[in-house]
């Protein structure tokens, strides 16, 4: 029985009469603007000169997205990723007493 927050009968589709006919779909959208691919890449690339710094950044979004492929999400952190590091066997004292100069190397 629907109740607050479901809209539904439960084991009920939601949309009994399914996607109307000539609904737009993906592979519809992309044949419609195929012939438009060269003023995207315009667009892209002019936000890319763009002087703020968010249009920069949503264009090399987009564009390295489309380039390589977006990143998969991370999955989540197990136990031993939680872990304090097993490769560094330096005690906490060395490490804080450890002095760094200016290009990341340790000084003498």
């Amino acid at each position: 029985m629907p109740g607050p927050g479901r809209p539904f009968q439960k084991g009920r589709s939601g949309n009994s009469n399914g996607r109307p006919r000539g609904a737009l779909t993906l592979p519809k959208i992309r044949k419609l603007l195929k012939p438009h691919a060269s003023k995207f890449v315009d667009a892209l690339l002019e936000l890319l000169r763009d002087p703020d710094w968010r249009a920069k950044g949503k264009a090399l979004e987009i564009g390295m997205a489309y380039l390589w492929g977006k990143p998969p999400d991370p999955s989540p952190l197990e136990e031993e990723d939680m872990a304090p590091n097993k490769y560094d066997h330096r005690a906490d004292e060395e490490l804080e007493a450890t002095q760094f100069n200016g290009n990341g190397s340790e000084a003498a």
